[in-house]
């Protein structure tokens, strides 16, 4: 390589500065050497390129190898990147034998001591974070003067380049969700980053995505650092526009990411991240962002105001993801995204990707249809029936005719909810159908391939059909809608019994036979189906006519000497009589359910009635230490089940309540962790209402328990932010809890926040009025 060239190329990234004896520049105090003697980075970016040159020159007029340049312990290799507050070497370890990226401060005497501290803050808020998606942080120090860290070396691109690569949007979702949890990570360690963008998120070589440059990262509760003056500089898109504003006195941040409450100078929290998440996002998805913007005057009038620009046609995205990024970019902070867990898993409840496998499978389905047609016509044998198809479970329960009944009811029924809650519960019901066809569709393609027997696909079939009457019932419901109907229609089919199970080949096949004559068989599942029916009118406040219901499945058990049903119609008497505060009735149908379901070996059932006995004895019969006595024979049950996560939060929830009725209040707190971490494992996105319930109940004994208001607050805010977005923020159950978490806070001392949840509470309530 020629000399010059190579001298040019050292120096091609970096500001022009006085010319210096290269040589002289290794050994002078600029830098000062190490105990070993080698050359630790001197102060000053231009300095190190000083250093390059000067070794070179070494080596082609004295044949010296140079020594080695070093931060700390660490042998620089070379420069990988310049970013807003400082410069980033590769570097070896020699102690741990491994390639590491080390980030030191930029020389720059004018804003020292602020960069200094922010880049300690920078490792001190990585360092806290463990997680797969965002860089590991190793060590942290100072080299002659200057703060560095030590952190993983990656080897990749950063997303701004592997967008250039334009992915389509199947990739970018993939790539998206890894950073997303990232950044959830963050948030949970109490973490914002405040400047999320491309740039400052890798992806390696093998895949895997890690955020990092947290420089602006602060703790969520300290704002110091936001509130400052809005730069107004006009420029080009290309330059300003995605320049990081970091000198004192400006927002800090990069405007082209920027959340509109960071363009104001207000204080940034974990919905700014996510609002430059989205903007991130909807620049990968369309190849360009959100706002158009020629100047940064601009970029801030259009932010601010919130227009954001229409998709391109080209390349195509799927509406349901374009709906969740608009959203994330909403104005106001309030309209997005709960939290950025809840906007993740919206984006990884891809509605297609269970059609697309179905639709698979029908292919090859129908391919085999032909061809049995074909042997059939020619050896004068008739053809298999076909199976129906996934929309025939929606045009049966869910047509357009019943949807248009359900919005009729729902504008007459008086509630001032009905146009919200319906916006919200009719998604629910069409993915519930949909649900409903799919493992409909796949459970007779899977008999039809020969997968599956006709014994399995006929208790798969009788699986769905329980669901499918449960569903029925609910829409019957939601047809003769009163304002009580609006009001509960969110949270029932939010707790509609998942379809999950009826596609679990191995606990279908584990759990008790049906009966062996046929025309007992029918009769047994069609009293499965009334039961299911009860169970809906339960969730719509019926408990009455739930009751009746159940009681007439109860004689018609008796009557066929089937006890496992027997066993489930009195759970379900226990269920009804429970939400009707008959505690003593409950009590003693659920303990007759439990016994009934032992001796037929219904463990399923066992666990629930005990889980359900246990709260009964417990909270409103105030009989704790009773209650527990029904918990090692439930756990050892639940063991014997695999541990199924709906029936192990439900005995840890009920669990955590006994043990803080009977004063166990440390072992209650476990109890409620044990059972959202169990929610967790399946994704807590599934199941708000048991989310919700647990995070309260664990609100409850902190404040009440344990003392700890703040950490009550906390989790109660959690509960809050999931039932308004499951309920709407104008729902009575959302008032409750406002009400509830503005008491905690006035013990906490946050008396600002508690008046707002209260002129919001009362707020309500007046207009209610």
């Amino acid at each position: 390589m020629d000399t010059l060239a190579e001298l040019d190329d050292l120096g091609a990234d970096a500001p022009a500065e006085p010319r210096r004896d290269p040589v002289a520049s290794v050994d002078s105090a600029e830098g000062s050497l190490t105990p070993e003697g080698e050359p630790s980075i001197p102060r000053g970016q231009q300095s190190y390129t000083q250093h390059r040159i000067g070794a070179m020159v070494l080596q082609r007029l004295f044949d010296r190898e140079p020594p080695a340049l070093r931060i700390g312990r660490f042998s620089v290799l070379e420069r990988i990147g310049r970013g807003g507050m400082g410069t980033v070497y590769a570097a070896y370890d020699e102690q741990l034998d491994r390639k590491v990226a080390v980030k030191v401060l930029r020389g720059d005497e004018r804003s020292g001591e602020v960069a200094r501290h922010r880049l300690q803050r920078e490792a001190q808020a990585m360092a806290r974070l463990s997680h797969p998606n965002v860089v590991t942080v190793h060590e942290v120090g100072e080299s002659d003067g200057d703060v560095f860290v030590a952190m993983e070396f990656i080897r990749g691109q950063s997303l701004d380049a592997w967008i250039r690569t334009e992915p389509d949007w199947r990739e970018v979702l993939e790539v998206f969700v890894q950073a997303g949890r990232g950044l959830i990570a963050a948030h949970e360690a109490g973490l914002i980053h405040r400047d999320l963008k491309p740039h400052n998120v890798m992806r390696s070589d093998d895949g895997v995505v890690k955020v990092l440059d947290f420089g602006l990262a602060r703790a969520a509760s300290d704002d110091s650092l936001d509130r400052a003056e809005v730069p107004s500089t006009e420029s080009s898109e290309g330059s300003a526009l995605r320049t990081d504003i970091t000198r004192p006195g400006a927002v800090l941040g990069t405007p082209a990411y920027m959340s509109p409450e960071q363009h104001r100078g207000l204080p940034a929290d974990a919905r700014s991240d996510q609002f430059s998440f989205c903007v991130a996002l909807y620049e990968a998805l369309y190849r360009q962002r959100p706002f158009r913007a020629p100047t940064l005057v601009a970029l801030v009038h259009a932010v601010r105001s919130g227009e954001l620009r229409a998709p391109p046609a080209e390349p195509r995205v799927p509406a349901w993801i374009h709906r969740i990024v608009v959203r994330g970019l909403s104005l106001e902070p309030k309209d997005r995204w709960p939290s950025m867990q809840a906007l993740i898993s919206a984006l990884e409840r891809d509605p297609s990707r269970a059609h697309r496998r179905w639709w698979v499978a029908a292919g090859l389905g129908s391919l085999a249809g032909l061809l049995g047609f074909g042997l059939a016509g020619l050896l004068g044998e008739p053809a298999t029936p076909r199976c129906p198809p996934a929309s025939a479970e929606q045009q049966a329960l869910w047509p357009a005719a019943r949807q248009a009944r359900v919005a009729a009811a729902f504008e007459t029924s008086g509630s001032p909810l009905a146009t919200d809650t319906l916006a919200r519960v009719s998604p629910m019901i069409d993915a519930y159908v949909g649900e409903l066809g799919h493992m409909r569709a796949e459970a007779c393609l899977a008999h039809r391939r020969g997968d599956q027997s006709a014994r399995l696909l006929d208790l798969r079939t009788a699986c769905l059909d329980v669901r499918r009457a449960g569903l029925d019932e609910l829409l019957a419901g939601l047809e003769q809608a009163d304002a009580d109907t609006v009001h509960s229609a969110a949270w029932a089919a939010a707790s509609l019994p998942s379809v999950e199970p009826c596609g679990d080949t191995e606990a279908l096949t584990a759990t008790v036979p049906p009966p062996d004559d046929a025309a007992v068989a029918r009769q047994v599942q069609h009293e499965r189906e009334a039961l299911a029916s009860a169970a809906s009118m339960v969730l719509a406040g019926s408990y009455d006519e739930a009751s009746a219901r159940v009681e007439a499945s109860l004689r018609a058990a008796e009557a066929l000497g089937y006890t496992p049903l027997v066993a489930e119609a009195r759970l379900g008497l226990g269920a009804a009589l429970m939400e009707a505060h008959e505690h003593e009735r409950a009590l003693e149908a659920l303990s007759g359910g439990l016994q009934a379901a032992l001796r037929s070996g219904h463990d399923e059932v066992a666990v629930e009635a005990l889980a359900r006995r246990m709260w009964v004895r417990a909270d409103p019969l105030r009989r704790p230490t009773e209650a527990l006595g029904d918990d090692e024979i439930a756990d050892a049950l639940l063991e014997k089940l695999g541990r199924p996560a709906l029936l192990e939060w439900l005995l840890l929830n009920n669990r955590g309540v006994a043990q803080f009725r009977a004063g166990l209040r440390s072992d209650a707190e476990r109890s409620y962790r044990e059972a959202l971490a169990s929610l967790g494992r399946q994704g807590e996105q599934l199941h708000p209402v048991q989310h919700i319930s647990t995070r309260f109940n664990l609100a409850m004994l902190l404040w009440a328990g344990l003392g700890e208001p703040a950490a009550a607050a906390d989790e109660l805010r959690s509960a809050l932010d999931r039932a308004r977005e499951l309920l709407g923020p104008e729902h009575p159950r959302v008032t409750v809890i406002s009400a509830r978490l503005a008491a905690i806070l006035v013990v906490a001392g946050r008396h600002e926040e508690a008046r707002a949840l209260l002129d919001a509470c009362l707020a309500r309530v007046t207009d209610d009025d």
